[in-house]
């Protein structure tokens, strides 16, 4: 069967069917629930964009003055808010807020560029290091204690702010590989998983230890080294309030004022020895966490400001 072949002009003239067909709205989901061709994903991936495809078609949804970019912003965070911090469009889905998903991809010409008019940072955010600056850690950490372990390493590398050892995993594809590439000795292979019942034991156990509390900070100064770590959990469940649910445990977030949040983030920062940087502040799991500060103060930045601080002045 021969590859249809589709025109701008042929997706352009679709477009105004549709809209004319459904008293002057065109929105994916109608799009593609008429069957249309060249297909929705055909239009944004050559046009750049739904909204963009729309505008060189001369239509203009109905509704699409019902949401500015404000209120799409206040959406998404409020999203990440009843989410500890983090957004997705899984999360953002199941949430049953409006405007929608396929909206709002639409409005800011992709998902990605709609969450980073938001400010709020994930916590995937990734370094990337050069492989010789790799190998050069690992020779160092292994020269300074005279043998390397994943354990070991990590120590090392958070000391020193070298890449991590998961860091180093991926570039390299395996820990062994790295270590190869280093002209070391290798490490015995043992992989270590989890089932979800061992996770949801292991969190109510922390739960029922701390007086019915739990939060990514007690959680992670708790755990043993047998333990999963918080982000095996949020990876395996979704997100940390999931996995909480899930294990039978209520999680009611700790309000903070204004006031008290200053206090605390000046509490905080001491703690890091002055370090006002955004990924050693999620590193270490505070509380009340990075994305809560964003979300109440607008920045990183402007929340630094109450106390006089900024991440701008770390070399």
């Amino acid at each position: 069967m021969s590859k249809a072949f589709y025109t701008k002009e042929q997706a352009i003239q679709q477009l105004k069917e549709c809209y004319e067909a459904n008293n002057q709205n065109v929105t994916i989901l109608l799009y593609e629930k008429e069957k249309r061709r060249p297909s929705a994903t055909w239009i944004r991936k050559h046009f750049g964009s739904w909204r963009q495809a729309m505008k060189e078609a001369g239509v203009y949804n109905k509704k699409i003055h019902n949401y500015n970019e404000q209120t799409i912003i206040n959406q998404l965070r409020a999203c990440a808010e009843d989410h500890n911090g983090k957004i997705n469009k899984t999360l953002y889905k199941k949430s049953k807020r409006k405007p929608s998903y396929d909206f709002i991809c639409a409005y800011f010409g992709s998902w990605s560029k709609a969450v980073s008019k938001t400010g709020i940072v994930q916590r995937s955010t990734v370094i990337h290091y050069k492989q010789e600056d790799m190998i050069q850690s690992l020779q160092t950490c292994y020269h300074q204690y005279g043998h390397i372990s994943k354990r070991l390493y990590e120590t090392f590398a958070k000391e020193h702010k070298k890449p991590s050892e998961s860091a180093i995993s991926n570039k390299f594809g395996s820990w062994n590989e790295a270590l190869q590439a280093a002209e070391l000795p290798l490490n015995a292979v043992r992989k270590k998983t989890y089932k979800k019942e061992e996770m949801i034991t292991v969190l109510r156990t922390c739960y029922e230890e701390h007086d019915k509390t739990i939060t990514l900070e007690i959680y992670e100064k708790w755990r043993k080294t047998e333990h999963p770590a918080s982000q095996t959990i949020v990876n395996y469940f979704g997100s940390w309030l999931e996995a909480l649910e899930l294990a039978g445990i209520t999680y009611t977030r700790e309000v903070y004022t204004e006031e008290e949040m200053v206090m605390k983030l000046k509490e905080n920062i001491a703690k890091l020895n002055g370090n006002c940087s955004p990924r050693q502040y999620m590193k270490h799991y505070l509380t009340p966490s990075l994305n809560q500060y964003i979300l109440r103060f607008g920045s990183w930045e402007n929340a630094l400001k109450r106390i006089g601080c900024s991440s701008k002045k770390l070399s």
